[in-house]
């Protein structure tokens, strides 16, 4: 099924996540704030999942075509959508969420 979705944060593996009601809708290769065409690949008890198709609407400025032709089929650089400086600043920021999470934003990387 496809439906049009805006993502809110990043996952901590770096897909991010839409919150709905009563469940979440995980969204491979999708930014938060950036609304997408999505395809709903999965449907579970507590969270579907989704992959991102196209931007819906203009595209976020952070994103790029993956370089690597095994992106979507191999899963293992959930963020190699982002240009080079948005991969780094999104580590980033899924590592302080972590540590707010936890209550240890004090001594969260800066």
């Amino acid at each position: 099924m496809e439906t049009v979705v805006t993502p809110d944060e990043w996952m901590t593996r770096g897909e991010t996540r839409v919150r709905g009601d009563r469940k979440s809708l995980i969204v491979w290769s999708g930014i938060p704030g950036e609304p997408a065409k999505v395809k709903i690949y999965g449907r579970g008890q507590h969270q579907d999942r989704a992959r991102f198709l196209a931007p819906a609407g203009k595209p976020d400025p952070k994103r790029r075509k993956p370089p690597c032709d095994k992106y979507d089929r191999c899963g293992g650089c959930p963020i190699m959508h982002l240009k080079p400086k948005a991969q780094s600043d999104v580590r980033l920021e899924i590592v302080r969420g972590l540590f707010a999470g936890r209550g240890l934003a004090d001594f969260a990387p800066t």
